[in-house]
């Protein structure tokens, strides 16, 4: 082969050789690239499944920790509401209170927490609901000691409260006067009924006699 052929045989190898290098540059770039996407979204799912993670775990404590305080002021509760602890030991503090006829059970027990006579107005009204003096507290003034227990308070305001009995009796009275009276409207309207076309007759008598005349 010529001198000058083989030369430029060279060249074209040459020319190859670079390409293939360039190609292989590229090739190695771009899988260099794809490498980096890969890594990237395998970070992104592995960042997302410990977020997620984390989340949980924190969501699962808060939900532990307001049930264990709901259990334990259940717990707290339902202890003061049937252990019935008085405020002090004896002899305790003599004080004097005055319930009036529009307050309610919440506005007694509203009061005597403010006086120092109990620890909390939510248990006092708990425990009036569940006892035998249930809307039974009168008004007056009382002197109640703060050694007293709820109970003993309630008993004390509720010492003049009517009995079933009575309430039962004065019931049976208002249904009976209630009756009376509705027979006595009706008595009367009845008798008017009657009287009515008596007049009449009568009226009418007197109208055709003068007319005879």
């Amino acid at each position: 082969m010529l001198p000058g052929h083989e030369h430029k045989s060279g060249a074209e190898l040459a020319g190859q050789d670079c390409e293939s290098a360039q190609h292989g540059t590229i090739r190695m770039t771009s899988m260099m690239h794809d490498m980096e996407e890969g890594t990237v979204m395998k970070a992104k799912q592995v960042t997302g499944a410990v977020f997620n993670m984390i989340f949980r775990l924190v969501l699962s404590i808060i939900i532990i920790l307001v049930v264990y305080r709901l259990a334990m002021y259940s717990y707290h509760l339902g202890y003061m509401v049937f252990a019935d602890v008085a405020k002090e030991a004896e002899p305790g503090r003599d004080i004097t209170i005055a319930v009036d006829t529009e307050d309610s059970t919440m506005d007694v027990a509203k009061t005597l927490e403010n006086r120092g006579l109990i620890d909390d107005a939510r248990v006092f009204f708990l425990q009036e609901m569940l006892s035998e003096y249930r809307g039974k507290i009168q008004p007056g003034v009382y002197t109640l000691n703060t050694s007293m227990t709820a109970e003993k308070m309630l008993a004390e305001m509720a010492a003049n409260a009517p009995s079933d009995d009575e309430e039962s009796e004065d019931a049976q009275t208002t249904d009976t006067e209630n009756t009376n009276a509705s027979d006595d409207v009706s008595d009367g309207v009845s008798d008017a009924a009657e009287d009515t076309p008596a007049a009449t007759d009568t009226q009418s008598a007197e109208s055709h006699s003068e007319d005879v005349q």
